[in-house]
């Protein structure tokens, strides 16, 4: 009977053993104006980059067939006075750590810029404004961000 409890108690262990533990920080982004906004994020400077944007979720984007942002769930988008988070997994708030130069891109479009023009359009006549975000910035703010 001991051989058994003692098997199970080891095997147990070893089980526990294999759990990745994963943490998750977030930092948030503060819409300060009037207009309803999409915050986009990228790792590289350059808005052709973006993957996803975030309000209270975070969505990959998506196009239609004429080349207009989709917007399928009002959670990516950030109303006024009410806050985007930008959440990274990662280790002791080290925001950026894939970024190739360690800071944080958001490209922030209206959405009635996204509701009446392609997003060739948008990048193209660069209708949006870029926030470029630091690791000492965030610290220096309590991990909060306003915009503008």
């Amino acid at each position: 009977m001991k051989k058994i409890f003692l098997l199970v108690i080891s095997a147990s262990l070893s089980l526990m053993s294999c759990i990745v533990y994963d943490s998750v920080s977030c930092m948030g982004i503060t819409n300060r104006t009037n207009d309803i906004i999409l915050i986009c994020s990228s790792k590289y400077n350059n808005i052709d980059s973006v993957e996803y944007c975030f309000g209270f979720d975070v969505l990959p984007i998506e196009f239609d067939d004429t080349k207009r942002m989709m917007i399928n769930n009002d959670d990516i988008l950030v109303l006024p006075d009410s806050v985007g988070r930008y959440c990274e997994r990662e280790f002791r708030r080290n925001f950026f750590r894939y970024n190739e130069d360690n800071k944080g891109y958001f490209f922030i479009i209206k959405l009635e810029t996204v509701r009446n023009y392609t997003w060739d359009e948008i990048g193209k006549n660069k209708l949006y404004e870029t926030l470029i975000v630091t690791r000492e910035m965030l610290k220096e703010n309590d991990w909060k961000i306003a915009y503008p």
